[in-house]
């Protein structure tokens, strides 16, 4: 029982020091991701937004940085599909909302995209 314990609490002391080295990982993820996509970059962006999305912390930008590769590459569903798992994590996120319209129309669905985003002044 005693040795239960000190595993437990060894596995523990583990976790807490490779925590902060999981978070600075997760981030600079991101932030190639967001590099790669401004180069062009779509597949190395796609890649690390991916890994990104792993992190609970970061995983609604990363969905929205998904979302942004599938839609600069014309994969409109698989775009909305993304969009759809950042609005799930954040459903008041007003990000999400306008890149929805974007996908919505880039890939053509006007009436849809109109409806999403209210233009009106």
């Amino acid at each position: 029982m005693k040795a239960r314990a000190v595993f437990a609490v060894t596995t523990y002391l583990v976790f807490l020091s490779i925590y902060p080295l999981q978070a600075a990982v997760s981030e600079d993820n991101l932030k190639l991701a967001a590099e790669y996509f401004q180069k062009g970059e779509y597949k190395k962006a796609l890649s690390y937004y991916e890994k990104a999305s792993q992190s609970k912390r970061l995983a609604h930008d990363a969905y929205l940085g998904i979302a942004r590769v599938r839609m600069e590459t014309g994969d409109y569903d698989q775009a909305l599909q993304a969009v759809d798992k950042a609005q799930n994590i954040d459903a008041s996120s007003a990000d999400a909302l306008n890149l929805k319209g974007e996908i919505l129309y880039s890939g053509g669905d006007y009436s849809a995209a109109s409806r999403q985003v209210s233009w009106r002044g």
